[in-house]
């Protein structure tokens, strides 16, 4: 509210998003978001709605004439949500530039923004290009994120430097994590489980587009109801099984990281990792998901030594700084 440029960094569940949304709300001005993910963006869109708080999003599946429209009209809307490469060129970073010029921007909000370094300097550069770009802009920045170690916070303070860093404890104490080996009567395991938590809500989460089509198979072979989300889905499906899941229609959702950040049902239960995450703040994003009712949730991590070598062939495949990560990951196990 004071205008000072601030990193956030507050425990999954925290109430991050009321602190822009709060101000937005008071605000005669616009207030931009940029969000990493569609599935986050889309969860943003629906907090405003709840909040009856005017918003439009901007992402490349927008058409063209709904975007026009929505340039057209954009000092109406408190809240404007974006994905980063909206903003790499064109009209709407040219209609940004034209909200500072008549005094119109309350700020820039970076959810998620942890991944602005661990996405920007890996495989998605346009990313921490655009976030490099905003920096110099004399407006308001907030940073929203719930794992932002020393080192990302060290390397944020090099794109953003006169950031105020605020910190609560990111500890769950109603978050029981359990980690068991995976064997080959993993997917009765899981059955069983669900089973036992019947008309619970429930995320198992996977760690490529495949590995989730095939645990989906998996279960509805043993007679588990369950919709599955991930990025090569069409954008009806995504929407359709996300809001069948949100809705209790259907109790489990199988999918990958796409289906992480900014998902904010309350009353999820559960978390079931089948296969080691690609990183301790992919792990920790993840759990997050569960309990954000402050009610008793589990979260489940099934492991096996084999999955070391899928993940480093995985960072092996892309770009040369995950090397980095690819060495983390080959230390620690």
């Amino acid at each position: 509210m004071k205008g000072d440029d601030v990193l956030t960094v507050v425990g999954t569940g925290g109430g991050k998003s009321l602190t822009y949304l709060l101000p937005a709300v008071i605000s005669e001005k616009t207030t931009f978001v940029i969000a990493p993910t569609k599935s986050l963006i889309d969860d943003i869109i629906d907090s405003c709605g709840r909040l009856k708080i005017s918003s439009c999003k901007f992402t490349g599946d927008i058409p063209k004439e709904v975007q026009e429209s929505q340039l057209l009209n954009l000092p109406k809307f408190k809240v404007v949500v974006v994905t980063p490469e909206m903003l790499e060129e064109g009209e709407l970073i040219n209609a940004l530039y034209q909200l500072i010029e008549k005094e119109k921007l309350e700020r820039i909000v970076f959810d998620e923004a942890h991944t602005i370094v661990s996405w920007g300097n890996t495989f998605r550069p346009v990313y921490k290009q655009v976030c490099e770009k905003l920096a110099n802009i004399i407006v308001p920045k907030l940073l929203l994120s719930a794992t932002v170690t020393g080192k990302l916070e060290a390397e944020l303070k090099t794109i953003f430097s006169a950031l105020t860093v605020l910190r609560t404890s990111v500890f769950r104490e109603n978050l029981f994590l359990e980690v068991k080996e995976r064997t080959n009567k993993f997917y009765d395991e899981v059955k069983d489980f669900i089973l036992e938590h019947k008309n619970e809500s429930g995320i198992i989460y996977c760690v490529l587009p495949k590995d989730v089509a095939t645990v989906h198979a998996e279960l509805l072979k043993r007679g588990v109801e369950s919709v599955k989300y991930h990025g090569q889905l069409s954008e009806d499906v995504r929407v359709s099984n996300h809001t069948k899941w949100f809705n209790d229609e259907c109790h489990v959702i199988v999918a990958n990281s796409s289906f992480g950040m900014g998902i904010d049902k309350k009353d999820v239960r559960y978390i079931i990792h089948a296969r080691m995450p690609t990183s301790l703040e992919e792990y920790y994003q993840q759990c997050g998901r569960a309990g954000r009712d402050k009610l008793p949730s589990k979260c489940i991590l099934f492991y096996s030594y084999g999955d070391k070598n899928a993940l480093v062939k995985l960072f092996q495949r892309e770009a040369d700084p995950r090397k980095t990560q690819c060495n983390v990951v080959t230390e620690v196990l």
